[in-house]
């Protein structure tokens, strides 16, 4: 059981890109071992067959379910928590259609706290990689002051160039918010495994406590990431967070 002063939240970008892939029955059977109080799922695609999956997680004590917009083709965010949640004001970036539906603020009823999650979507231009992340960085510093943590795939590493011992850098977009660095050699690996790195995070506001921040990739022998070969649910790992409510 969680304690009842902390909530466990995870992050975890499923690898649909822009197909509505069957999830396996592994995933539910995750979220019932680990039992996270909410669950942050990106690069998500909803559609009619995701309602056996909806229900699943109804059963597991998953009430309240939230889904970012659907624009055209484009994958989302899905967040599902155990404790009551409604949407946030923080709108999505505008700059492109991925930016839009890969953005979903959520704030919860019984506490302070407010998540938001999110994947940045892989620009090939600089350009467009530093439009993007303007809009996201004067989102967060607008939001300073308040209990409130983004997580999810930022689709680069903070900690490159930084000690890998470091426990946490300032997030260098906004300030008054800091990056945990989490447990585990990797978040992402490529088709071939021959390519590893640390692309998903949260960003936390200095008002926020968060500990036992780490990426699951084998849980219970459920192989939650890996590369073709190792048959994985995902490329990417879990990315799990206690947070102090």
């Amino acid at each position: 059981m969680n304690s009842p002063n902390k909530l466990k939240i995870i992050s975890w970008n499923l690898n649909h890109r822009t197909i509505e892939k069957p999830i396996p029955n592994e995933i539910a059977m995750f979220f019932e071992e680990y039992k996270p109080d909410i669950i942050a799922l990106n690069e998500y695609v909803d559609g009619e067959s995701r309602n056996e999956f909806k229900q699943e997680l109804t059963e597991l004590g998953y009430f309240h379910q939230l889904l970012s917009p659907k624009v055209g083709r484009q994958n989302q965010i899905f967040i599902a928590s155990k404790n009551e949640i409604t949407l946030g004001d923080i709108p999505a970036p505008d700059f492109t259609d991925p930016a839009k539906t890969n953005f979903l603020h959520v704030t919860m009823e019984e506490t302070d706290l407010e998540l938001v999650g999110f994947r940045a979507p892989f620009y090939k231009l600089a350009s467009e990689r530093n439009a993007y992340w303007k809009q996201v960085s004067e989102k967060i510093a607008g939001v300073s002051k308040r209990q409130i943590l983004f997580l999810g795939d930022i689709n680069y590493d903070p900690f490159k160039g930084a000690s890998n011992s470091a426990p946490e850098i300032e997030f260098d977009l906004a300030g008054s918010f800091r990056i945990p660095n989490p447990e585990g050699e990797w978040s992402f690996i490529s088709i071939d495994g021959k390519n590893k790195s640390r692309i998903d995070h949260a960003i936390v506001s200095d008002g926020v406590n968060v500990s036992n921040v780490k990426y699951l990739t084998v849980y219970n022998g459920i192989t939650l990431a890996g590369s073709k070969s190792d048959s994985a649910i995902t490329d990417h790992a879990v990315l799990s967070v206690d947070v102090e409510i």
